[in-house]
């Protein structure tokens, strides 16, 4: 892989919406997953939106969850989706959850700081991941006092939901 290189395509565009989509041939069986197309431009839109209408958490910032677009559900069986947008300058307000989290960040710089302590700060930049155990307390903070950070992020929390283990 190259810097600055794509992936080659191999079909037309819009292929999974046609195929996969809410409407599709009779032929085509979805068996226990759906294909899934985000696309990144709409999630951009939605994460401005939102911040326009002042959608915002002291704990996660402004956080969007990807959606399951046939069921509104999650966005797999045992796992979803978010995108989380920090503000310039901010820092979230310290939490945690029993699920295990999977971060990475798309857009700024910033740090993880994990147990309430300033001691385990974890810096992070664009195309950084990492992982947050189960429930460690932690916060995150935009160091840009001009620019958003972006983070996606995957978790089993439906997993324990569905075992009626998923606390926050």
């Amino acid at each position: 892989w190259v810097e600055g290189t794509q992936q080659p395509l191999t079909k037309q565009d819009g292929t999974s919406h046609r195929l996969y989509g809410t409407i599709r041939p009779p032929s085509i069986e979805l068996g226990s997953g759906v294909p899934y197309h985000y696309k990144w431009a709409e999630a951009c839109e939605a994460l401005e939106t939102a911040v326009r209408e002042g959608v915002h958490d002291p704990y996660d910032g402004v956080l969007l969850e990807y959606k399951n677009p046939i069921s509104g559900g999650w966005t797999f069986r045992t796992m979803t989706c978010y995108i989380q947008m920090l503000l310039p300058g901010q820092t979230t307000k310290f939490h945690r959850h029993t699920g295990v989290t999977h971060y990475h960040v798309v857009k700024g710089a910033g740090a993880f700081v994990v147990d309430k302590t300033d001691t385990k700060e974890f810096t992070w930049t664009a195309h950084d991941s990492f992982t947050l155990p189960p429930w460690r307390w932690h916060r995150h903070k935009n160091d840009s006092t001009t620019e958003a950070a972006i983070l996606f992020s995957i978790t089993d929390a439906p997993l324990l939901e569905m075992m009626g283990l998923n606390r926050e």
